[in-house]
């Protein structure tokens, strides 16, 4: 039998290589042979996401603001958007100097070691015998579904139908966990919510001996006194009882603030353990202890009627109500596998896992799938608060499905060889991932710019605040490269962006004359306009008295707006 020791080895060096890979997915773009004239932006995954991350963040690493504004737009604001987990990076790459991509992807790794230690602790504590939990841990962190072999079909066939399936498959942060820890944003609140789990269990535990104290003292007191009408000594609360819904008040806030769709999962998770208390604890003892619960939403309700004040806050959160995106269920049997089916395994043999654990996997999981599913909120944003409680299922249903087997008389030593070759068939989603660039063309595009882009940005980045007009694609990182808001980028950030991007087409078109050029961008708070290969692609660059060059760089230039009177119509400093 092995030692306890073997399988935390085991476990270290199952977690090291997550590690590894993880620093690799970074890391290899720049290992490769690329056009000299373009640099790699240092987000391979989800780019366009990472550059709103980027221009929050580098608000904190310019100002030291705790409180930043929303850059892909030049609309007045006052900057009440308040996001932890990007605070925190603008701060360290403050304070060290070193490149955005950098801090983020350091912290990443940081953030990782921390869930892969939780993550340990948890299926320890969910599977006992230490060969299991390391073929749990190893499952949970590299395993996912067929999705790298189904995605070349789904992308050749599909990408006529007008189905959003191939939009789905693209992305495999859908499908696994080890996909969805190459973004900071999810990797934090997937290690709290891991990690308030496990403190979950470990409270369970320690209300089980506090339980059987206060029963063996009610015994003593009953046999003392010969009087058996004495009560319940469980009605009792002291103040270490009340710790629990403190903390996971505090947690729904904390989450709120570094990524409110995993807080609306934990939220409801507390709710339902709230209402459905464990068996020996009463629905008004349960509502009691965890009235300071109530603390976390309250803390967030003052802040969001605060920060609704602010027109651009109270625009990004309609527009993301508005926001709509689910898929049909057959394609989740397609690219999970038929592995997905391996839960049904502990209904077949209940006793596989401690029913207060499974209370609180159950709980967890249902409700990330709950929200994933839901109407009324985009599912796609939910996606990987239920990986980790879904592969910890699926491992422990194979596990229940051994036991039967070996129970109605067939092999009696544990099946190791067929379990890791499953885990390695499973885990191959992550390995293909690796090897191959599991990217459309698109995003290929987008994490990519062109040096003299790079250049050009710099030298805005020098100029007086001011809003700036160009393409929209271009737009994305400028917000980020040159710290100045742009009148539409980031397709979700800009508010009625399609409504603005039509405008942008028509500015550089033949259509608007001088009047109409410059009403429209003192309207729209411009000082900046970039002409470049995109917009070049447009339409020429308008004419109208105030439009002067001021910069020019490999066929690249910056043209500022000057309105009559020479009042610049500088949004940033309007709000100042």
């Amino acid at each position: 039998m092995a030692s306890p020791r073997r399988y935390r080895n085991i476990a270290l060096a199952l977690s090291a290589t997550f590690i590894i890979a993880q620093a690799w997915i970074c890391a290899a773009p720049l290992a490769g042979t690329h056009d000299s004239s373009s640099s790699f932006l240092g987000f391979r995954h989800l780019p366009t996401d990472h550059f709103a991350y980027m221009m929050y963040s580098t608000q904190t690493a310019r100002d030291g603001s705790l409180l930043t504004k929303n850059l892909f737009t030049t609309a007045r604001q006052d900057g009440r958007f308040l996001m932890v987990g990007l605070v925190i990076a603008g701060a360290v790459r403050g304070i060290t100097g070193l490149p955005d991509p950098v801090v983020w992807h350091g912290l990443r790794l940081l953030v990782l070691a921390a869930f892969c230690l939780v993550l340990w602790k948890l299926v320890q504590a969910v599977f006992k015998e230490g060969r299991k939990a390391v073929a749990a841990h190893a499952f949970v962190l590299f395993a996912g579904g067929l999705d790298w072999l189904v995605r070349p079909f789904f992308r050749d066939r599909m990408a006529s139908t007008g189905l959003d399936w191939v939009n789905f498959i693209d992305n495999p942060w859908n499908f696994s966990v080890f996909w969805a820890s190459t973004n900071l944003v999810w990797a934090i609140p997937m290690t709290l919510i891991t990690l308030m789990i496990l403190l979950e269990i470990r409270w369970l535990e320690q209300a089980a001996v506090k339980n059987a104290d206060r029963s063996a003292e009610l015994a003593r007191i009953r046999a003392q006194t010969g009087d058996h009408r004495v009560g319940s000594m469980d009605t009792v609360s002291k103040p270490a009882d009340f710790l629990p819904g403190v903390v996971r008040g505090m947690v729904f806030a904390a989450l709120w603030f570094i990524h409110p769709y995993s807080a609306i999962v934990w939220g409801l998770l507390v709710a339902v353990a709230v209402v459905v208390p464990p068996m020996g604890t009463s629905l008004k003892r349960s509502l009691f202890i965890n009235l300071p619960a109530l603390a976390g939403p309250a803390l967030v309700a003052v802040f969001i009627t605060w920060s609704q004040q602010d027109p651009v806050v109270a625009a990004s959160n309609a527009q993301t109500g508005l926001w709509k995106l689910g898929y049909p269920p057959i394609i989740y049997p397609i690219v999970y596998g038929p592995w997905m089916l391996l839960p049904l395994g502990l209904v077949m043999r209940r006793n596989t896992i401690d029913r207060h654990v499974m209370r609180w996997l159950l709980l967890w999981f249902v409700t990330g799938f709950a929200m994933m599913a839901n109407p009324f909120v985009t599912g796609v944003k939910f996606q990987f608060s239920f990986l980790v409680p879904f592969l910890i299922l699926q491992i422990a249903g194979l596990f229940a499905l051994v036991q039967r087997r070996q129970a109605a008389g067939g092999r009696t030593s544990w099946p190791g060889g067929a379990i890791a070759a499953f885990v390695v068939l499973a885990s191959l989603n992550s390995a293909a991932g690796l090897v191959l660039d599991v990217n459309p063309t698109a995003t290929r595009t987008a994490a990519r710019a062109g040096k003299d882009h790079l250049a050009l940005l710099k030298e805005l980045e020098t100029l007086p605040d001011g809003g700036v007009l160009c393409d929209p694609f271009d737009a994305q990182i400028v917000p980020w490269k040159a710290g100045k808001p742009v009148f539409v980028g980031q397709w979700f950030l800009s508010t009625r962006y399609q409504e603005k991007a039509a405008l942008v087409r028509w500015f550089y078109s033949d259509e608007p004359d001088e009047a109409r050029t410059a009403g429209f961008l003192n309207n729209a708070g411009i000082r900046w306009i970039l002409y470049g290969p995109r917009e070049m692609q447009l339409g020429k660059m308008p004419r109208a008295d105030g439009l002067r060059l001021v910069r020019q760089i490999a066929g690249r230039q910056i043209w500022e707006w000057a309105p009559a009177g020479g009042e610049w119509p500088s949004i940033l400093q309007q709000s100042k």
